[in-house]
């Protein structure tokens, strides 16, 4: 089974999610963009005042200099997760 993890650098810290696919991934993203967008800058900075409905939009603003240009987030490429089965696998590229 392969995993692939989210990463989001905030001011408080890092929060770290680990999903199914890159597109859930990228689901779980816009949930956290959706749940701080009131965080982010106004409508006299060129922000929409609700969150857009198209995922990749809202991302890109939230994550721009427009918005939270403090954060940043990583999506991993997907790894492989580690099981009893191919733990020795796993130890050789340690």
């Amino acid at each position: 089974m392969k995993v692939v993890v989210l990463t989001i650098n905030h001011r408080h810290g890092n929060n770290v999610y680990v999903a199914a696919s890159q597109k859930l991934a990228r689901e779980l993203l816009y949930a956290y963009v959706q749940q701080w967008w009131g965080d982010i800058g106004s409508p006299k900075d060129g922000v929409p005042e609700e969150c857009p409905k198209n995922k990749k939009r809202a991302i890109d603003i939230y994550f721009s200099e427009f918005g939270r240009g403090d954060e940043s987030y990583e999506i991993s490429d997907p790894q492989e997760v580690t099981t009893k089965e191919n733990l020795e696998k796993h130890k050789e590229g340690v």
